[in-house]
């Protein structure tokens, strides 16, 4: 999930352009202009200890990314609204109102998942290219999901029940990059050590 708009703003007010051949260096410098524009209007929720579990739990999802290297940052914004989303560069939110609905740590984990998926697989620089570049919500939700877990049915349930993301149309992603970030948190879930089904759980949860 991204905040509307986010991909799209800087400091400046302007409006840079995200391609498909954006270096990650070049990423890294949106989503730091894009930090600074959060955090003027979002508050930092003040809980060190919570902030701390919160950066232990994605870290420990984000070594079994595509990009263990990325200099990943997670931060709590002081919000009642149940939200998450990720700005370019390796930049990870979640509200505190998100948080309070959580019932594990492995929920947790496949909410950062998500977020640490749009990122490598670079969602935010193939925008406007979906057609050419998505591998399309049954790849995403169901089958890479399928193979990285061995379970169908778990495949299965992910694919049918869709994605709350993609539903939402708060991202600017799309529903088949929303899919697609679903089925790698799912793996990443798996090989950093968590249930994957958490991902089913997290889902239905919101969608509930």
């Amino acid at each position: 999930m991204v905040l509307p708009g986010s991909g799209s703003t800087t400091n400046k007010n302007k409006q840079p352009t995200i391609t498909t051949f954006t270096s990650e260096a070049r990423l890294k410098e949106i989503g730091e202009e894009q930090h600074e524009d959060i955090l003027k209007t979002q508050p930092l929720f003040d809980d060190k200890s919570l902030e701390e579990y919160v950066r232990h739990v994605g870290s420990r999802v984000a070594k079994s990314s595509d990009k263990p290297d990325l200099d990943y940052q997670f931060f709590i914004l002081d919000a009642a609204m149940i939200n998450a989303f990720a700005a370019p560069g390796g930049y990870i939110y979640v509200t505190r109102g998100l948080l309070g609905f959580l019932n594990s740590e492995a929920q947790l984990a496949a909410i950062l998942g998500h977020e640490i998926a749009h990122i490598t697989a670079r969602h935010h620089a193939r925008r406007g290219n979906r057609d050419v570049l998505g591998r399309g919500a049954a790849v995403a939700g169901g089958l890479a999901t399928g193979l990285t877990t061995g379970s169908n049915t778990l495949a299965s349930q992910i694919a049918q029940l869709g994605s709350l993301w993609a539903q939402t149309a708060l991202a600017g992603f799309g529903r088949e990059n929303e899919l697609e970030a679903d089925g790698l948190s799912a793996k990443y879930l798996l090989e950093s050590g968590y249930d994957p089904s958490a991902m089913f759980d997290t889902l239905t949860i919101f969608k509930n």
